[in-house]
């Protein structure tokens, strides 16, 4: 387990990152004084740190060739004196997308800015045969330009990394912590435990666009569960009735909503290439409020 101090190569650990019980990503300095996000196991893996390396080393470096100026870039793959895989990330200084919706000042404007770079971010990650499977506000990054904001989306590729550690070593051999999926963001396909795919992640983002609008995700209950089971049942709502008059809910605003939020993939977006014409007509059909 990784703890504040410890030396791990040419990197000095500083703390935990992230709300609460921390989940195996690390605030780290190198000796040339930059920082630095790693992610590292938290867990005592016992006897199967060797077999995780040799199973997951070829598959973290290919992480290193996933690079896109809205994905956030895995910068070195090493083992430690334990055996266990450390990933080295980028860390920038910005807000997440789930701060940014708190704050309740995204303009319609803003909105199809950002979720376009995730689209393109998804993109380029699903041509290269990566899925997200987790994507949610507090996996985007927002770094602040004069009248726009730069967006990054950070653990693509981990997610399959993870699924695979789970069903070949029987826990999260990667980060030693649960991989939880947030109730709001689940495809259905998820909710029942069905195989995912470029789609899982493109109805991810299509929650996010309705939330960042809105101001609420679709789908909202106390208990997780029942909004598990709204995803796979419940009418996508209508943005009338959410948002009753506002200037943005334009035909090709609610095509784009209502397409991202089908229940069954063959009626989502096929690829972030479609989804991306989509929001372009969506974001022409609200011209005329970005003045403003």
């Amino acid at each position: 387990m990784l703890k504040p101090d410890l030396q791990i190569g040419r990197y000095r650990v500083l703390h935990a990152l992230g709300r609460g019980k921390p989940d195996g990503l690390w605030a780290v300095v190198d000796t040339e004084g930059r920082h630095w996000a790693m992610r590292s196991p938290i867990a005592d893996l016992e006897d199967s740190g060797s077999a995780i390396t040799d199973r997951f080393l070829p598959d973290a470096l290919a992480l290193k060739s996933l690079v896109h100026m809205n994905l956030l870039p895995v910068f070195e793959v090493f083992v430690n004196q334990q055996g266990y895989l450390c990933m080295v990330m980028e860390r920038l200084v910005g807000r997440n997308l789930r701060a940014a919706i708190d704050a309740e000042d995204l303009t319609p404007r803003a909105t199809l800015i950002i979720a376009r770079q995730i689209l393109e971010g998804a993109a380029a990650a699903h041509a290269a045969g990566r899925v997200h499977q987790a994507l949610q506000p507090s996996k985007v990054l927002l770094f602040p330009f004069p009248t726009w904001e730069l967006a990054k989306v950070t653990e693509f590729g981990l997610g399959t990394l993870r699924e695979e550690a789970v069903l070949e070593f029987g826990n999260d051999a990667l980060t030693g912590a649960v991989r939880k999926v947030a109730a709001a963001y689940m495809a259905p396909e998820q909710v029942r435990g069905r195989s995912v795919d470029a789609r899982t992640d493109l109805y991810a983002i299509g929650v996010m666009i309705f939330e960042m609008l809105v101001g609420r995700p679709p789908y909202l209950d106390s208990d997780p569960q029942n909004v598990q089971q709204q995803h796979v049942s419940a009418p996508i709502p209508s943005v009338d009735d959410l948002a009753p008059g506002s200037p943005w809910a334009t035909p090709q605003i609610k095509a784009l909503l209502n397409r991202s939020l089908a229940k069954e993939r063959e009626e989502r977006f096929q690829n972030a290439a479609q989804m991306i014409v989509a929001l372009e007509l969506a974001a022409a059909s609200i011209l005329h409020l970005q003045a403003g």
